[in-house]
């Protein structure tokens, strides 16, 4: 069987006292069995227009992963901005803020859409992209 699995951990840590706090989640995912594409990573430049989101080779057409890490300083002002475009609305579905990431499991496309598309709010950025193709999960 393949599988993608999603393992989420959150960690508070305080001085001597180590780690005080904390929650860590996972879930499995069947994936079709064999893909022809079934990873990309990349590095990606931003700019303040909309842009998609470039996952390479994925077959966008079935259920795909995407992950991406916004790479400005910790300190930098400047977040990503990603949204959902169906061709004529734009839905921003999250802001991420320096030196953090965010996953997504992303619906298939008909006709070019809907479509993951990103932007900086202010002067420029890169983010890492890496996405795994699902395909169709087995029945």
């Amino acid at each position: 069987m393949a599988k993608i699995t999603k393992t989420i951990s959150l960690a508070l840590s305080e001085g001597a006292l180590g780690d005080v706090a904390g929650t860590t989640s996972s879930y499995e995912r069947e994936v079709e069995a064999a893909l022809a594409n079934n990873h990309v990573a990349r590095s990606q430049a931003l700019t303040t227009s909309w842009e998609d989101l470039d996952v390479g080779d994925i077959d966008v057409t079935k259920i795909y992963e995407v992950h991406f890490h916004n790479h400005a300083a910790a300190d930098a002002t400047n977040y990503v901005q990603v949204a959902v475009y169906d061709g004529t609305n734009r839905i921003i579905v999250a802001r991420v803020l320096p030196q953090n990431g965010g996953a997504w499991p992303a619906e298939p496309q008909a006709s070019g859409y809907p479509k993951i598309q990103v932007r900086v709010n202010s002067g420029t950025g890169s983010v890492t992209v890496k996405a795994i193709e699902a395909g169709t999960p087995p029945a």
